[in-house]
């Protein structure tokens, strides 16, 4: 055997074997069962509905039964599987560097893996290495060549996905004051669905910190029985125990992540029942609660790393030096402050009309005090880096829009936490890069609501493994930075993504045919954003081929996101979103990777893929 092989001879020796070793009775036939079975120890995955109708397709035309069961010879097996799992697109890449030889050689490997996957330090023993493990061709591994079936398990493989896989792990520094880390956040944590009417339920905040939140929150009001309750006041959504809110966050606060949690409480209780919060939050969070004071003089709040395993209880406080009505403010009464800061009686009347906070709770409040803002220049003379605020979307952008140097110097020192405008009665979500554009942490979104915004709050959080806490970049931490989101001056990189294929892309509502085309969008600083798309190819949702190339120009990477959206076309009405996947441009590797897909809730579809070749120039031609 050598290197110049016919596709149609590696195939043949290959295929041909797997169907003699699935042929247990020897009788020269494979039924559909038997075909999934060896499907499965060939490592290959295919969707049943595609196995299904490639299957049926070969089985009518060659007319073969075994017993009263449609079955396929080694010809049609061949044929078969040619039709499901040869990939031209990888057959191309081999051709195309080997001069049609269709199998890489180690010396053609070794200049695959590093001028287009950008290995280093790769020697023969490296590329002796990944055909050992990846060649599915006993022959081919012997003479250390690798075919298309191998390609495919190397690139199938997740040190070839797109999002590297080192991020998959804590690798940044947690040791940074909380304030320099964006924080993954849930609003109206206790919702499942909207909060005009929908379902509210303890088992929210498993989703939510399932998914790896580790801000959430409690609407909190008087109960019956003395037992405080949680839900969405003036709506009809159902109304959840505070103990048993408490209970689930126990149960899940540290499954996903050790790093500190957030219980963010907005307070309308009356002092007795604030006193049963307190009592409920030490009985079942004990010692997870992180009661230790922070100096007057601290200039900055602890670190994640030094907070581990704690909860830190976000509220109001009663301070000795001011009245006691004046202490409860919660996000309602902040909001109408930040629309006219300068009103004083109407902040006061609006004060009055809450009750007193409880001494029992407000002990709880050590890291994490929630005050009112007036302007920058206020908080800094007045308060505290434990001392923190709220902020409803609308005024939190007005502010990074027309005071984006300032916004970033506060959220140096001071926690800001950012939550949707109470219009928003369906629970749908705002644009989140703009806040994080600024460094707020604390960028609260509904988690529970399908869309883009979820898509962008995932990619963000899905680097430094998951945690919860992303280290901002240097210049949100940088005390002399100048950097302003809306007035970006630095010179671009440039990014060449090629779109060169899928793989079973699938339409689960609908189960059509689709006509599918790939739209790439860059969610960052306003100068990056941009978005293109590809052809559409129709009828053809199973492996559909692009080949097309999109340049964009990025001038903050370390903000970026960028998100892939397979959508199906339809010329009588909107385009149907049927898989997404979006992550942080500084978490993508170069050369040919997959893009392994999800569905609109950020949950995975195991077999649907895109398969992309990515280039990243730092220094482009002006």
């Amino acid at each position: 055997m050598n290197s110049s092989l016919s596709l149609d001879d590696i195939q043949k020796e290959w295929v041909r074997d797997w169907f003699r070793r699935a042929d247990l009775n020897g009788d020269k036939l494979l039924s559909r069962s038997e075909i999934e079975n060896v499907l499965k120890e060939m490592n290959a995955t295919f969707d049943p509905r595609a196995i299904k109708n490639f299957f049926n397709a070969v089985a009518v035309e060659r007319k073969l039964k075994k017993g009263d069961k449609k079955a396929l010879d080694e010809e049609g097996f061949e044929e078969f599987y040619k039709m499901i799992g040869l990939r031209k697109d990888l057959l191309q890449i081999i051709m195309q560097l080997t001069d049609d030889k269709q199998v890489f050689d180690l010396d053609t490997l070794k200049y695959f893996l590093t001028n287009h996957q950008r290995m280093e330090g790769v020697t023969d023993e490296t590329c002796i290495a990944i055909i050992e493990k990846h060649e599915v061709c006993e022959e081919f591994r012997k003479r250390h060549m690798l075919t298309v079936e191998g390609l495919r398990a190397f690139l199938l493989h997740s040190s070839n996905n797109l999002f590297n896989p080192a991020h998959n792990a804590v690798y940044q520094d947690m040791n940074q004051p909380l304030s320099h880390y964006f924080i993954n956040s849930s609003h109206n944590t206790y919702l499942l669905e909207d909060q005009m009417v929908g379902r509210g339920t303890a088992e929210a905040y498993f989703h939510a910190l399932d998914i790896g939140c580790r801000c959430v929150e409690a609407d909190c009001h008087d109960g019956d029985n003395g037992e405080p309750i949680v839900y969405h006041k003036y709506t009809l959504v159902d109304k959840v125990l505070f103990e048993d809110v408490i209970r689930s966050v126990k149960q899940h606060a540290l499954k996903t992540s050790k790093y500190p949690l957030i219980l963010s409480l907005e307070v309308s209780c009356s002092v007795e029942q604030q006193d049963r919060m307190a009592e409920i939050l030490k009985e079942l969070l004990g010692d997870l609660i992180f009661t230790k004071s922070i100096s007057e003089d601290a200039e900055r709040l602890p670190s994640p790393e030094e907070l581990k395993g704690k909860v830190l209880i976000r509220g109001s406080k009663l301070r000795s030096h001011k009245i006691v009505k004046e202490a409860s403010i919660d996000e309602d009464e902040n909001k109408e402050n930040q629309e006219n800061a300068e009103n004083k009686e109407n902040r006061e009347r609006k004060a009055s009309e809450h009750p007193k906070i409880s001494k029992q709770l407000s002990d709880l409040v050590t890291a994490f005090q929630k005050v009112t803002f007036v302007n920058f220049e206020h908080f800094r003379e007045n308060y505290k880096c434990y001392q923190g605020t709220s902020m409803v979307e609308a005024y939190a952008e007005v502010l990074a829009k027309e005071q984006g140097a300032e916004f970033i110097k506060h959220n140096l020192k001071y926690m800001t936490r950012v939550y949707p405008d109470g219009v928003r009665f369906a629970s749908s979500n705002y644009d989140p890069m703009p806040l994080w554009n600024v460094g707020c942490q604390i960028v609260a979104l509904n988690v529970q609501t399908r869309g883009e915004e979820l898509q962008m709050l995932h990619a963000r959080f899905m680097d430094n493994g998951g945690c919860g806490y992303v280290l901002k970049p240097s210049f949100l931490r940088d005390p002399n930075s100048c950097f302003d989101p809306y007035n970006v001056t630095r010179r671009p990189i440039e990014l060449r993504l090629r779109i060169v294929s899928g793989q079973q892309l699938m339409n689960n509502s609908t189960r059509d045919i689709l006509d599918p085309f790939v739209r790439v969008r860059i969610c960052g600083v306003p100068i990056d954003n941009a978005e293109q798309k590809t052809g559409v190819v129709d009828n053809n949702g199973f492996n559909p081929i692009w080949n097309q190339t999109f340049t964009f120009q990025i001038h903050v990477p370390e903000l970026a996101i960028v998100h892939f959206l397979v959508r199906d076309h339809d010329a009588h009405s909107s385009n149907d979103t049927i898989a997404q996947f979006a992550l942080p441009f500084t978490s993508m590797q170069q050369g040919y990777r997959h893009v392994y897909l999800q569905n609109k809730l950020c949950q995975p579809l195991p077999m649907s893929s895109l398969f992309v070749y990515c280039e990243i120039d730092n220094d482009p031609s002006p």
